[in-house]
């Protein structure tokens, strides 16, 4: 993607207009940066279910009133402190990966990203021109 003759030979061996490799190998950059997150949204739905799980209990203890306030409170406690206190779920490198956690880190590689190759394709563009002059 940054190195211009690759791409130009590329183009010209597969008969492509010119171009066509350069945004090729973009495409696969975004595919291959962001394909770990719909593999990852099966484990995060499994930590989002376990906090459909705390608001069940939360509903259980308004229904069942001051009888069973204590227990459930303790249960309640004791899983939100699973994890480093973290709550309950399914954990990866020490983090509990939820639909949220997915969400935010999904923005922070496409904030990253986006700058990252347009830096990147910039310098190719500049070291092109360079060769060219020369």
């Amino acid at each position: 993607m940054i190195n211009p003759p690759v791409c130009e030979g590329y183009d010209v061996m597969m008969g492509y207009p010119p171009g066509t490799q350069r945004i090729l190998f973009c495409v696969a950059v975004a595919i291959f940066g962001l394909l770990p997150f719909p593999l990852a949204a099966d484990l995060a739905s499994t930590s989002t279910h376990c906090d459909y799980l705390m608001d069940e209990l939360n509903e259980a203890r308004i229904k069942a009133g001051k009888d069973c306030h204590l227990k459930i409170h303790c249960l309640e406690t004791s899983l939100k402190q699973l994890n480093n206190g973290q709550g309950l779920g399914f954990v990866m490198g020490g983090t509990v990966i939820d639909k949220r956690f997915l969400g935010m880190l999904a923005a922070k590689m496409i904030a990253v990203l986006g700058p990252l190759v347009t830096y990147m394709l910039s310098l190719a563009e500049n070291s092109s021109d360079a060769s060219a002059a020369s």
